[in-house]
Parts: structure tokens; sequence; C-alpha cells
């Protein structure tokens, strides 16, 4: 079972530990915070967007393709003291991985973070290709 560890460290900045890993999280300047380290909505998108690659990387690795050319980019709305409305944004640049978008979407619904936090409604997969953008 994972297991995440936060300690109180100066004013309003905590300290987070898990397995041998460790960083410093802030809070918003609003609640006292003062741009020091990460927030925890930050920390949470963190997440995510590194699950959704871990699984979009591990699709395309599993068809003989390398990884390359994979951007994720996670947003959300925040509503008083809540999140909600994720949007994860897969951004391929590489022409060869088209084709694929329905199975990257259905992926990244179902990595264990996204999964847990894509039942909220509003929330939404897209991928995109940024060269075609401009190509028009």
């Amino acid at each position: 079972m994972p297991n995440v560890k936060v300690v109180p460290k100066e004013k309003m900045l905590f300290h987070a530990t898990c397995r041998d890993f460790e960083m410093d999280v802030d809070v918003p300047e609003s609640m006292g915070g003062g741009a020091r380290a990460p927030l925890p909505s930050e920390i949470l998108m963190w997440a995510m967007g590194s699950c959704a690659a871990t699984f979009v990387s591990r699709y395309f690795n599993n068809l003989g393709m390398d990884s390359s050319g994979i951007g994720i980019d996670v947003e959300c709305e925040r509503v008083g003291m809540r999140l909600q409305d994720f949007k994860v944004h897969v951004s391929i640049s590489d022409p060869e991985k088209k084709g694929h978008e329905e199975n990257i979407k259905k992926l990244v619904k179902n990595g264990v973070i996204s999964k847990s936090m894509m039942e909220f409604s509003g929330s939404e997969v897209d991928v995109i290709y940024p060269d075609e953008k401009n190509a028009t």
C-alpha cells in the first residue's frame, strides 16, 4: 500500500516523504504560504500527468515504438476548496503515432491516479497533434 508522510516544517510549509524521496509542500499565499514549494493541487496534477505519461509510454513501447514526442498537460478548475473538471491533454508530435487516439483516451482514463480523479463530472481526456494545428 502506498504510504506518504507529511509533517509541518515551518510557517505553512510542510515536508513530505515517501519511500526514500522527499519534498516540501507549500500552501497558497491566501492560506499563509509563500511560493516556496509546489502546492498540494499541483502535486496532485503532477501525479495525474505522470500516471498518464506512464500508460501512454507503455502503450507505444508495447507496440514497438519509443515514447518520444509525447507530452502531458493537466489542468483543472478550482471552485472554493474543490478541484474539478480535470482535463488531461496528451500531445503527440510524432506523426507515426497517429490513429491511436481512442486507445490512448481509454488508457489515460483507466490509469490508477486518473481513474480515481476522472470520476468527477466534467473531466476529460483529449489527444492533440500540435503540428497539425499549424498546418492549415
